[in-house]
């Protein structure tokens, strides 16, 4: 059993969109993910990692580059329970409501 941890370990993470893998520690592996945004400083996604349970998570990651490193930021949190469908139309109503582009 401890060797099959291991080996989901040491398997490489997904890369992203951009080209990048996902800069997260060993507890997770990355199975999935997408770029919401991603600039020189900061990077956020959508990440679908297994824990080393094999439980898997939506999570959403925010990194900030320090130095020549991505390190993670304050957001790093599951949003699988989440009712994405009314939050996009939230995020929509009040883009509008300010005029946001």
């Amino acid at each position: 059993m401890l060797w099959a941890i291991r080996a989901h370990l040491s398997e490489p993470p997904v890369p992203s969109p951009t080209g990048s893998a996902y800069p997260l520690g060993e507890y997770y592996k990355v199975l999935d993910g997408f770029d919401i945004h991603k600039g020189s400083k900061m990077w956020e996604a959508v990440v679908v990692v297994e824990d080393q349970q094999g439980r898997r998570h939506l999570r959403l990651y925010k990194w900030m580059m320090r130095g020549d490193k991505w390190k993670v930021d304050l957001a790093r949190f599951s949003i699988e329970f989440w009712d994405l469908d009314s939050v996009t139309q939230k995020i929509k109503d009040l883009k509008a409501k300010y005029q946001i582009k």
